[in-house]
């Protein structure tokens, strides 16, 4: 049975196996078909790199005859270069013949890569070739061949004065010394390092032969090494330290050791520490040697040396050292003191600690306590009671970390006996042994045997200090009866302890002090600790803080106190506490740390309470404080509008299981939450960010994770009418809804949070609604989103003022231009695939494009006359195929339009076009994921087109979504427009990052306008795949740029392409944007809402916006790039709206 078990599981591996070689046979032969095809490069480049996975011999062929088009053959070498058949290699050697230059150059490269010693004898005629990149790629790949054959070549070719050639011959060489050297050969390995070095290479070449012959030559290398240390060639000398390092050979460090002497420092401190390394005691004399060098470098590095080979003899050196000198040395005296093994050395330490030089006796002292050693404490009690108060002191410090239980009474003994700052050290040293080793009922019992008997006032507030730190339930009748003492002093020291005690109990004492007006000080005392239990207390409810700091604030006799309590107060992270806080910040004297504690709590909770928080926001911007806390205070605000259609005031309930059960079965078991009458614990359930929904439910993490359950979530919508909306619902896992007590919604499920939402229409009643959600863990994360939508009924609506002209409302293309496509002196449209002539707007053909996944590669088709010859072309940018390009107007010819290729940066949204290094000629800015870059060209008649582009990199800060560009600074340079800040072009043409602001997941473009015609420059922009459209209005603080956010509408979404034109001739440009239908296919938020175009106007003096209709509803969208221009001619400006629900115009009726 088991044999057939065996044979059965290996039948069926086999049959994986055949079918995995089956498909990858499959795989291959399309790929060939590719190369054989007449696909274009980039396809034929990309089944290159593919075979080089899944390639077997048959695919050599027709990847051999790839090796001749300049264009694929670096991609087909490569491929041969991996595969592991003969047939490879004989194909690349065929190929020397029929290729010249780089691709040459390529072919000899791969044929080394493969060491292929039957190309040695091609290969060796080419080193004299008059192409030097021919030479020098067949020096290095002889090299890489390493036989004998092209050993021998390479010597021969040595005196070569070509220096690229010359410098690629000895680069070889020095791969084949490698080899032999590699293979056991030391011999022939010196021979070919020593050929080097006699041909008079250049210095780094001649180094690493040196550093061969040394390695290859062990006879020699003590000398050689010792020569090179002792020399005037620093190249060599350093590689020669790094030998040392590297092989340790007792050999050379004995002939260093010779010539001590004759060594630089550097050199002497090398020697040490491999001594050191090596772990070679017998090298301990010369290492104490070192330690008494007049190089402080080299002193150093013996001392070190000493700690790791040295003993107990050595202590008295180092504790002199340590306590004699400084910098490095006394630091690597203390580390050898601290590592220093060996039997004895503790005992030595501890006898030398009892008598000597003082500062001898202080670094032994602090040894013996890092190294912890516990069996000094009775030498370290009885230095502490000692006449030397520098030991005594040391002594102290170092009890601290050795003193044990036992030794806790002595150590309340020297308290008594200490006299000034002793006394602070002995505090600390009591407390610290007393929690290391939980002795703090014992610490207290010492304390509060002796404390009766002691006299001295300090002292004694010094002991009642410890006992409320120490806080044993046996010491708190002391400390209450001390608050009445008749000492001022012994009073403070038990307010001070009350403040320190380890739970509440003491509240109620130091409340009452502090509310007795008879004594000024002690109240204000009082009142301290009293906020310093409070805020100590880790098990005390949230609530009950913030009552004990109203009583606090309503006790403080001056601004000092009332803003420590707002500074408590801000740590405590609640709603409550933010409304205290807020309720504070019109007080002049403490308006700004109201403030202040206000928005750092409201950061924390506002996604959850956001109707009760805003009217407190909302307070402090209107309030005189600094402006820094005011933009956070707006900033909230903001994203408090922008997240209004999310429902965050949520509670929950649970979890609930049954055993047995798992979470489909789950779904439909009745729990206490769905019962009428059933009593249910709901409590506070907080919103997180889950992007790009800024209000999820994290049931995982409130409810500490689980697998195979349930948990409930409430939350009540009021509202003043009946009125129909929609849920969308987004839930991990399965979900079922109530409203008011009716199941409305469904779904049994094993999901994550998806992109497209459950969606359910519900009429909400007049007055409060109650929400219920169950949901379902399967398992990982686990929770909620929910998003209400008004029900609006939206009828096609064309604004006042416009005429809207059907160009095509079948096109899906998202990008237009507008262009004289014929040189008839109109203005037309062109957008993807077709040209539409004015003024009827005949459609014609200009080229096929590709569309994937509901998107065409054609995201811009910006209008500019590439090449010159009078004709408006387009350039463009695409998604897929990562293309930056540029398309030919065929001009009469009636020919195709052709695309050429400019660059293949990476994925990109769309391409804007701007005079970036202000040229007078428009440059291409592509919107890159991965990178950042922008375009310009020249005219040459011998590149593809007859047009050269050049590609500029700019820093990385501008990789991402959201791009622009504009002279933000006015200093008449054009500069580029990130949502994380912006990158200043400078004189020289580099870029300095600004990071000024964060604008979120933006437009393309960001705008760069003087909206408020204050002469600098604001940005505009929208939430390209999320709802609000924004300015930022710069303003100059102390000389200092800023930026103040304002939302101008985020009533929609996706307004993911924008433009300034001044559609009402009054000489100010309007704002003009548009819902991007369907930008992510539906599921972005309000991706099916109903469609828009709208324009903007801003008024100054209030600085509001009003937006003005000029289409909703319908098909009509504002894609993804697009122009305003004054198409018909007629003087006003009209604009174009392309979208994947048609091809639009939107006729100017001004004139």
């Amino acid at each position: 049975m088991k044999n057939n078990a065996i044979n059965q599981v290996l039948s069926v591996a086999f049959l994986v196996l055949s079918a995995a070689c089956t498909g990858l046979a499959a795989q291959e032969q399309d790929l060939i078909a590719v190369l054989q095809s007449n696909a274009g490069a980039v396809e034929k480049c990309a089944a290159c790199q593919q075979l080089r996975i899944c390639g077997s011999a048959q695919s050599v062929g027709s990847l051999a005859a790839m090796l001749e088009d300049e264009r694929v053959s670096h991609a087909a070498r490569y491929a041969l270069e991996a595969m592991p058949y003969a047939e490879a290699g004989a194909a690349l050697r065929d190929a020397l013949g029929k290729t010249s230059g780089a691709v040459k150059a390529g072919v000899i490269d791969s044929i080394g890569r493969r060491r292929d010693a039957a190309a040695t004898s091609l290969l060796t005629p080419l080193l004299a070739d008059s192409d030097a990149t021919i030479a020098a790629a067949a020096a290095m790949s002889l090299g890489r061949i390493g036989d004998q054959a092209a050993s021998a070549a390479l010597v021969a070719a040595c005196g070569n004065r070509n220096p690229q050639v010359r410098g690629a011959v000895f680069e070889g060489l020095l791969l084949c010394g490698e080899a032999r050297l590699s293979q056991g050969n030391k011999s022939e390995a010196a021979a070919l390092y020593r050929k080097v070095m006699e041909s008079e290479p250049p210095s780094a070449v001649r180094v690493a032969a040196w550093r061969g012959a040394a390695l290859s030559d062990d006879a020699q290398r003590p000398s050689l090494v010792l020569a090179a240390l002792t020399g005037r060639d620093e190249p060599l000398r350093q590689m020669a330290m790094r030998l040392v390092r590297e092989t340790k050979d007792e050999a050379i460090l004995k002939v260093c050791l010779k010539q001590w002497k004759s060594l630089a420092a550097d050199a002497q401190v090398l020697v040490v520490d491999v001594l050191a390394e090596r772990g070679d005691q017998g090298g301990l004399a010369d290492v104490l040697t070192a330690c008494k060098s007049s190089e402080p470098s080299v002193r150093v590095a013996g001392i070190k040396a000493v700690g790791v080979l040295g003993g107990a003899e050595n202590v008295a050196l180092l504790a002199e050292r340590a306590a004699q000198a400084s910098g490095d040395e006394q630091a690597a005296a203390r580390d050898s003191l601290r590592l220093l093994g060996g039997k004895g050395v503790q005992a030595e330490m501890i006898s030398q600690v009892k008598k000597g030089d003082p500062a001898v006796r202080v670094e032994l002292l602090q040894s013996l306590a890092d190294r912890r050693a516990t069996e000094a404490t009775s030498a370290l009690l009885l230095a502490a009671a000692g006449d030397q108060p520098s030991v005594r002191a040391a002594s102290i410090k170092a009890l601290r970390d050795l003193a044990g239980a036992d030794n806790v009474a002595a150590l309340v003994s020297l308290l008594i006996d200490s006299k000034g700052g002793e006394q602070k050290l002995l505090e600390n040293t009591i407390l610290g042994v007393a929690r290391r080793t939980g002795a703090g009922a014992e610490a207290s019992k010492a304390i509060l045997a002796k404390l009766g008997s002691v006299r001295d006032v300090q002292v004694k507030g010094t002991m009642i200090g410890i006992l409320g730190q120490l806080g044993d339930a046996s010491s708190l009748p002391t400390l209450r009866k001390a608050l009445s003492d008749t000492e001022l002093e012994i009073r403070y020291a038990a307010i001070a302890g009350l403040g320190r005690w380890p739970n509440a109990e003491p509240l109620p004492d130091l409340l009452r002090l502090a509310q007795d007006s008879s004594n000024g000080n002690c109240r204000v005392r009082a009142l301290g600790s009293y906020l310093d239990l409070v805020g100590a207390g880790d098990s005390m409810p949230a609530e009950e803080k913030v009552r004990c700091y109203k009583t606090a604030m309503d006790l403080s006799p001056n601004a000092a106190t009332r803003k420590r309590v707002l500074g408590a107060l801000a740590a405590v992270k609640t709603l409550e506490s933010m409304q205290l806080a807020g309720s504070y910040v019109q007080d002049q004297d403490i308006c700004e740390e109201a403030s202040l504690a206000t928005v750092t709590v409201a950061e924390a909770i506002y996604m959850s309470n956001a109707k009760a928080v805003t009217p407190v926001l909302e307070r402090v911007v209107a309030a005189k404080v600094a402006d820094a806390v005011k933009e956070r205070a707006k900033k909230m605000l903001d994203e408090i509008r922008t997240v209004s259609s999310y429902l965050t005031d949520w509670e929950v309930a649970g979890p609930y299981e049954e055993t047995g059960k798992n979470y489909s079965q789950l779904f439909d078991i009745v729990f206490d939450p769905e019962k009428p009458d059933a009593p249910v614990a709901w409590r506070k359930m907080p919103v997180s960010q889950y992007d790009p929904h800024p209000a999820y439910a994290d049931l995982l993490k409130e409810l500490n994770g689980g697998e195979q359950r349930v948990a409930y979530l409430r939350t009540r919508i009021e509202e003043p009418e009946s009125k129909a909306a929609t849920l969308e619902i987004f839930s991990d896992d399965g979900v079922k809804v109530w409203l008011n007590g009716k199941v409305v919604h469904a779904n049994n499920i094993a999901r994550p949070i998806m992109p497209d939402p459950d969606r359910v229409n519900v009429t909400f009643d007049k007055g409060v609604n109650t929400l219920v959600l169950k949901v379902t863990q399967n398992n990982l994360p686990w929770g909620a989103i929910v998003r209400v939508k008004e029900v609006k009924s939206v009828e096609p609506k064309l604004g006042e003022g416009w005429r809207l002209h059907v160009i095509n409302a079948d096109s899906r293309y998202e990008a237009a231009g507008v262009l004289d496509v014929n040189k008839d002196g109109k203005l037309d449209i062109l957008s993807g695939g077709f040209w539409y002539e004015a003024p009827d707007w005949k459609k014609h053909f200009v080229r096929e494009i590709k569309e994937e996944g509901n998107y065409y590669y054609d995201f811009a088709n910006l209008p500019i006359d590439v090449d010159g010859d009078g004709w408006t072309d387009t350039a463009g940018a695409a998604w897929h195929n990562k293309m930056v390009y540029w398309v030919r107007n065929p001009g009469k010819t009636d020919e195709p339009w052709q695309v050429f290729e400019v660059d293949t940066p990476g994925n990109m949204e769309t391409a804007m076009a701007y005079d970036i290094d202000g040229d007078g000629q428009l440059d291409i800015l592509p919107n890159i994921m991965s990178e950042a870059a922008w375009y310009g060209f020249t005219r040459d008649a011998s590149a593809p087109g007859g047009v050269k582009w050049q590609k500029h990199p700019l820093p990385q800060e501008a990789a991402g979504h959201g791009l622009g560009a504009g002279d933000v600074n006015k200093d008449g340079r054009c500069d580029v427009v990130t949502p994380k800040g912006w990158l200043e072009q400078t004189a020289d043409g580099g870029w300095q990052w600004r990071p000024e602001f964060d604008l979120g997941y933006s437009s393309i473009p960001i705008l760069v306008h003087d909206a408020d015609g204050d002469g600098d420059s604001d940005i505009l922009w929208g939430l390209g795949h999320n709802y609000g459209v924004y300015w930022a209005e710069q303003t100059t603080v102390d000389g200092k740029r800023t930026w103040d956010k304002h939302l101008i509408d985020d009533s929609w979404s996706q307004p993911h392409f924008l433009l300034m034109a001044d559609l009402n001739n009054d000489g100010r440009a309007e704002l003009v944007t548009g819902k991007r239908y369907h930008a992510h296919n539906g599921h972005d938020p309000g991706g099916n809402d109903a469609r828009c175009v709208y324009y903007y106007s801003l008024d100054v003096a209030s600085k509001t916006w009003t937006r003005h209709l000029m289409h909703e509803g319908g098909t009509v969208g504002f894609g993804i790039n697009t122009q305003a221009v004054d198409i018909d001619g007629d003087g006003d400006v009209d604009v174009v709206a392309p979208g994947k629900s048609g091809l639009y115009l939107f006729e100017n009726l001004l004139k």
